[in-house]
């Protein structure tokens, strides 16, 4: 069929409005399309955190149920009559003397657990310090020990104050009694493995490089001269009869010299002279320089 010249001029602008259509719809479906894939990744972003989030609840959910299981007893006065005035006790008094603990007011942190403080003054040694540490770390309950302040007053003995924070939950499943889990927090297996690392080394005394095996090459050794006031710390100050004293402990030696103010001493072969005694510090003078030494620093200038 042979068009006509106005049947030909109707069909130009026909073709002529659907590309121009075409043209102005295809970006429109581009940038249609471009949102809807930005919408997938964001709602697979979306469910992937909603799927952390769940995970990460039920890793709380459980981590809530173990610290429960090992909970002091939700009932304070059973709480505190089990852990202070038994297991803690029984454990301080089995390995040192002179133990005196003295119980913290609990302090309950919005219904979510309440935190038993306590503070044990004894004396011991490195042995029964040891020991203790073993054996608190190896009992399965919700506790820790917050501080050690350790005193030496000879080179076996020590003065110890230990600070303890034992926690009681809500829903906790002890009642009348406190846990007999064990620990998994002990890095060493045995008391034998920790009495080798610290019991058995003189920890007050100047290094030295052990030898190593055949075969191994030496590494090289520390300078065999120790200077004596880099092993002397200032351990107390006290008042003896209304007179200041400061207590000046010699690692190397396990000495403790008790010294006051205008006093010379002598450590090794150090002469010194304690020209000010304060209240966590004192001040020093060596070959005619002073020196301020803080509470628990060594002498060394």
């Amino acid at each position: 069929m042979t068009l006509n010249k106005r049947e030909k001029i109707f069909a130009v602008i026909v073709g002529v409005l659907a590309l121009a259509a075409l043209y102005w719809l295809w970006p429109s479906n581009q940038e249609s399309l471009a949102d809807l894939r930005q919408a997938c990744e964001d709602k697979s972003k979306e469910v992937k955190a909603r799927e952390d989030q769940v995970l990460k609840a039920q890793k709380a959910k459980d981590r809530l149920a173990a610290w429960q299981r090992i909970a002091l007893p939700s009932d304070l006065k059973e709480a505190a009559r089990q852990y202070n005035g038994g297991w803690l006790s029984e454990l301080a008094h089995a390995y040192f003397k002179n133990v005196n603990i003295h119980p913290v007011d609990p302090q309950s942190h919005r219904n979510i657990y309440t935190a038993f403080g306590f503070t044990v003054n004894c004396q011991g040694t490195l042995d029964g310090l040891t020991q203790f540490l073993f054996k608190f770390y190896a009992a399965g309950h919700l506790h820790k020990i917050r501080s050690i302040t350790i005193t030496p007053k000879s080179s076996t003995d020590f003065d110890l104050l230990i600070a303890v924070e034992a926690l009681s939950l809500p829903g906790s499943k002890q009642t009348d009694k406190l846990s007999a889990e064990k620990s998994n927090r002990l890095k060493l297996a045995s008391l034998e493995a920790y009495n080798k690392a610290i019991v058995d080394r003189n920890l007050f005394a100047a290094y030295t490089q052990t030898r190593n095996p055949p075969g191994e090459r030496e590494k090289p050794s520390p300078p065999s001269k120790v200077d004596p006031l880099q092993f002397s710390y200032l351990t107390a100050i006290i008042e003896a009869d209304g007179i200041p004293e400061a207590w000046l402990f010699e690692r190397t030696t396990g000495e403790t010299l008790k010294v006051h103010e205008g006093e010379e001493f002598t450590i090794g072969k150090v002469k010194a002279k304690v020209n000010r005694i304060g209240y966590n510090d004192i001040e020093i003078e060596i070959d005619g320089k002073t020196h301020t030494v803080g509470y628990g620093n060594n002498l060394k200038m």
